[in-house]
């Protein structure tokens, strides 16, 4: 183009230097192409650099909503174990305060107090599940979780009710806080169901057998027969204990006894801590 250009301008279009004048158009040409090329690389680059930031800020919020139903889902569980295991004791404690008052009024008076410590205990829990919730205005009292140093309480507990409860312990039990909890509310579960569907029991065994990454709980009871096995009790209890179990890749097993009533039994498999 400047060449024309030049040729056009002079009177003797054969003076012209075509090679020079050609060349530069060309370079001028080639600058123009790659500037060009690098700002629509740049435009790209920075374009894929904010979508690759809204995508990653889209999952961060969908990790985090993710992690607050998972939170939440643990939550309602450990809140269906308190009120199922509290208003079962409550309630038998109870009928038992009002059965034996007019023969014997201290031991009555006496269950009256257990069914008023369940309660508060139980109010305890539940304020502080509440407050990981955000559902109180003020903050919940920090409690630690129940483990494996509490089933003692959590057996007389059910021992105050008339629950014949057989504790057995053997091996090294896990150290990790988790696995604590988990023995802790499987065993709450059951012997909550325990109470609430046995057809008197005459013996409850719990039994705890530790090994360094293994647990095994067995609960069993004599309270109904075999045969006549019933799955009223089949529901977010039963299933929410397969769940706990799961976590650790363990077994989960509750089905009639061999010879009589119900019996519960569960594999944890998890590192040890110690």
């Amino acid at each position: 183009m400047l060449a024309g250009l030049a040729a056009w301008l002079t009177d003797n279009p054969a003076e012209v230097p075509w090679i020079p004048v050609a060349s530069q158009s060309a370079i001028m040409l080639l600058a123009a192409t790659l500037v060009g090329v690098n700002m629509g690389n740049s435009k790209r680059y920075v374009a894929s650099l904010l979508d690759l930031a809204a995508q990653l800020t889209r999952e961060r919020d969908q990790q985090a909503q993710l992690a607050r139903i998972s939170e939440r889902t643990r939550i309602a569980g450990e809140m269906h174990d308190v009120v199922a295991h509290s208003l079962s004791v409550m309630v038998a404690l109870a009928d038992g305060a009002h059965a034996i008052a007019p023969k014997d009024v201290e031991r009555s008076r006496a269950a009256m107090l257990d069914v008023a410590a369940t309660g508060r205990r139980s109010m305890t829990e539940m304020r502080r599940l509440l407050g990981v919730l955000e559902v109180e205005t003020e903050p919940a009292p920090r409690a630690p979780q129940p483990g494996i140093d509490q089933l003692a309480d959590l057996v007389e507990s059910f021992r105050s009710t008339g629950l014949p409860v057989v504790l057995e312990r053997s091996g090294r039990e896990p150290s990790n806080a988790s696995v604590q909890l988990t023995i802790f509310r499987l065993i709450q579960e059951s012997l909550t169901n325990v109470l609430r569907y046995a057809d008197t029991p005459t013996r409850v065994t719990v039994r705890l057998t530790s090994s360094p990454g293994t647990a095994q709980i067995t609960i069993s009871d004599n309270g109904r027969p075999a045969a006549a096995a019933s799955v009223q009790g089949f529901g977010r209890g039963l299933i929410g204990m397969q769940e706990r179990v799961a976590i650790y890749g363990g077994i989960f097993e509750a089905a009639p006894g061999l010879h009589d009533g119900w019996r519960v039994h569960a594999t944890l498999r998890f590192e040890d801590e110690s």
